[in-house]
């Protein structure tokens, strides 16, 4: 178990940071980080923390949504953005707008001409989306997990569309080197300076050795530990990195991150659904894995993808 490292002695800051949508066919792979207050006083070892996050309604987000099942974590998170960070984003937009590590500049700077910017871009999408409206059973959970103990302070999201993972490939890097940079770019924009936090991380893919790619960001990161199931860094200026196998079924904060992850993902797919479903009849909402709805979406946009000057490079991975 890796120390809880913290300005004070009754206050740990922890980090979460997952990604969702590493291996999909469409849409964006979304990379989420999380930065959370955890009161040792009230909270004193990590089985009271995951019971206490358990008991608001977190958990491994493969387990507890999944695509066409959204509404009861839509309101869950939504509660917990409101309760916790003082957020009620009303669109997509504006959610992107509070979340987003990349400016909507940045994030357009790679669109090519024709229609793919207005597939990502234009529709601003209502929340909540999936029916997900919070009740008092929602807010009553995020109120009782902060008095608890455990605060969520912010939530910030790296979009990493299916354009720059291709332009990625393109110049001799892979979507898990991207994942890896977002994570990292995450932790960058959470930790606050001066306060030394403990940072939770999905291990990407089967790797082991996560130094060389901290150095590049962080300086004098040394190994702690390299391993299969857990890498631990510390670095000076952040605190300790730990990346986790299966981190999001067992950490508390990496779960959080994955469930924010997981919804902030749905969202742009539904945007990008919503577009199809009205460009092309017949077309119905896919989850953009690799699966036979999803490849029947695929087939059946072709003539409109073309006629529409969107690339494919902008479509699918």
């Amino acid at each position: 178990m890796i120390p809880i490292v913290a300005a004070v002695s009754d206050e740990a800051i922890w980090l979460g940071v997952d990604e969702n949508g590493l291996g999909s066919r469409l849409g964006p792979m979304t990379v989420t980080g999380v930065r959370v207050r955890v009161d040792r006083a009230k909270l004193r070892d990590r089985a009271a923390v995951r019971r206490a996050v358990e008991r608001a309604g977190v958990g491994d987000s493969k387990e507890l949504c999944a695509h066409g099942n959204m509404s009861a974590m839509e309101a869950r998170v939504r509660a917990m953005l409101r309760v916790h960070c003082g957020w009620s984003p009303v669109s997509l937009s504006e959610f992107a707008a509070k979340t987003a590590i990349e400016t909507d500049a940045a994030l357009r700077a790679s669109c090519p001409d024709g229609e793919a910017p207005k597939v990502c871009f234009d529709d601003a999408v209502e929340l909540p989306a999936f029916g997900g409206e919070v009740t008092d059973e929602d807010l009553d959970r995020a109120r009782a997990l902060k008095d608890r103990g455990f605060v969520i302070e912010d939530v910030r999201v790296s979009v990493q569309c299916a354009g720059r993972i291709n332009d990625a490939r393109a110049a001799g890097r892979s979507r898990m080197d991207v994942d890896l940079d977002a994570m990292l770019a995450l932790v960058e924009a959470l930790a606050r300076a001066g306060v030394l936090v403990e940072a939770s991380l999905g291990k990407v893919g089967a790797r082991a050795r996560y130094h060389d790619a901290i150095s590049k960001r962080f300086a004098l990161c040394r190994v702690e530990s390299e391993a299969r199931e857990r890498s631990v860094y510390e670095v000076p200026s952040v605190g300790r990195l730990a990346f986790v196998m299966d981190g999001d079924a067992t950490e508390p904060a990496i779960s959080l991150a994955s469930v924010f992850g997981k919804y902030a993902r749905e969202l742009w797919m539904h945007r990008h659904n919503r577009y199809w479903s009205s460009a092309v009849s017949g077309v119905t909402a896919v989850s953009g894995y690799h699966d036979p709805v999803t490849d029947r979406l695929v087939r059946a946009t072709a003539l409109a993808r073309k006629q529409r000057q969107i690339a494919d490079r902008c479509f699918e991975r």
